[in-house]
């Protein structure tokens, strides 16, 4: 006599995360002519039958390698309403085989991360306006809006007129707040450089940027209006001793001339 069939033992629990490829297994060993059917439960239409699908979703389907006992059911990008209790059954008559299988599956947490990031420039000339963006997602309620400190002292300051902090804050519909706070300091000096910083009120995040302001100093500015000066008297008096040249000297010989000029020109500048 051929050896009954009989389904050997399998978890009859499957735990997956939404997305996953879920796989419910049935071994059968000694199946002969019989066929393996995947239903889930309570209906008691068929899902499978050998390793034909038998309904119109695509992403379920049977698994079965030829020659093995496995006659396991695949449901790809599983989703939260396929959870449930599925059954592998073996066609034959009495005594039926059947196998049960609960599938578990967890749904996805779409909660963002907390995070906070600083966007902006990071150079600056001198005199324009330095603009700093901070945008942070709060998943924490208790904190509900952003910070600004530069090299450790808090922004803006009451003394400084310049300096403007604009705060913007939205919910969304999973109780996660949006923070988007924008800096910006008009007429930027030297002092202005420096580390500024973006964080809750709890400190808990927080995201910071080096900020260098790139112009001529004060003493810059000295030396060039000096040299300017310089050089603007040393150009107005060799015109002038040129015309003084002409005016005392114009019945001369044009190489005499040119040799007086030459001549004053010399003395200016080894007495400048």
């Amino acid at each position: 006599l051929a050896e009954q069939p009989m389904i050997m033992d399998n978890p009859d629990k499957i735990s997956h995360n939404e997305g996953d490829v879920a796989v419910l297994y049935c071994s059968v060993l000694n199946l002969g002519e019989s066929t393996v059917t995947w239903r889930k439960m309570p209906s008691s239409a068929p899902l499978t039958i050998g390793t034909k699908s038998w309904v119109r979703d695509t992403r379920v389907q049977a698994e079965h390698v030829p020659y093995s006992s496995h006659w396991n059911l695949v449901i790809e990008h599983v989703r939260a309403q396929d959870a449930g209790e599925y059954e592998c059954q073996v066609n034959r008559r009495k005594p039926q085989l059947r196998h049960k299988v609960t599938l578990l599956v967890k749904e996805k947490n779409n909660t963002p991360l907390p995070r906070i990031e600083i966007s902006g420039q990071n150079v600056v000339r001198l005199g324009h306006v330095l603009q700093l963006t901070c945008d942070a997602i709060l998943v924490d309620m208790s904190v509900d809006t952003v910070t600004w400190t530069k090299d450790g002292v808090s922004l803006p300051r009451s003394q400084d007129d310049r300096c403007r902090v604009h705060t913007s804050l939205t919910m969304n519909g999973q109780n996660v707040a949006i923070v988007v706070s924008k800096l910006e300091i008009r007429d930027t000096r030297h002092d202005d450089a420096g580390v500024y910083v973006c964080r809750t009120s709890e400190k808990v995040q927080m995201a910071g940027v080096k900020v260098d302001v790139q112009g001529p100093s004060c003493v810059d500015c000295l030396i060039f209006h000096d040299a300017l000066l310089s050089t603007l008297r040393c150009v107005f008096n060799v015109f002038y001793l040129y015309g003084c040249v002409l005016r005392n000297d114009l019945s001369r010989e044009p190489d005499v001339l040119h040799w007086l000029i030459l001549k004053h020109i010399f003395f200016f500048f080894l007495h400048k």
